[in-house]
């Protein structure tokens, strides 16, 4: 008598091709994607190497789509500040800016404009009108330093990459409560 049983080989289950179906889906797909697809590839079982072709694909997808998504300008749902000289400047952060040397806090302005960014003497005139913007509502904090840093629209290179150059200012209050231009110095 021949006590052994022969088994049948092990086969994928509908289970697994549910997640692998998964990889498709935004975000949670790609995490269990990444999951499945190293098991599938190892995996003894029967068809489990179309789990693999299935969640690769869905890896793919994702990876095709964060590479080549080209996010919109920062400036398209911003309204336009327009200053005394009739130039628009676009607003793009708004905050504190905290210093760990003096434990101080600096209120931080930055803007896009489309001054050129190595014509320091045009952007220094054009800080000097968004400063009059701004001085008001930075007096009315009590803040002791101020900057403001002007940056040049994005240029898109290749795929999701993009470069863009910025300069800044520093604004000190003195202690009559008059401001100036700091130059060349850190806060």
């Amino acid at each position: 008598m021949n006590d052994m049983i022969e088994s049948e080989p092990l086969k994928v289950g509908k289970f697994q091709y549910f997640l692998a179906g998964l990889s498709f889906v935004p975000l949670l797909g790609f995490l269990v994607g990444i999951i499945l697809l190293p098991v599938s590839i190892f995996s003894k079982k029967k068809g489990s190497n179309r789990i693999a072709v299935i969640t690769a694909s869905g890896l793919l997808l994702w990876v095709l789509v964060f590479v080549l998504y080209t996010p919109t300008d920062p400036t398209e749902n911003i309204r336009p500040i327009v200053l005394e000289n009739g130039n628009a400047i676009y607003p793009l952060s708004e905050g504190n800016m905290y210093f760990s040397s003096k434990d101080s806090t600096a209120y931080s302005f930055k803007y896009q404009t489309a001054v050129d960014i190595n014509n320091k003497v045009k952007l220094k005139e054009e800080a000097e009108l968004v400063w009059i913007l701004l001085q008001s509502k930075v007096d009315e904090k009590n803040y002791k330093l101020a900057t403001l840093s002007a940056a040049a629209p994005k240029i898109k290179k290749r795929y999701f990459l993009s470069t863009n150059q910025s300069y800044g200012f520093v604004l000190r209050k003195s202690e009559n409560g008059s401001w100036s231009f700091s130059e060349g110095v850190t806060p």
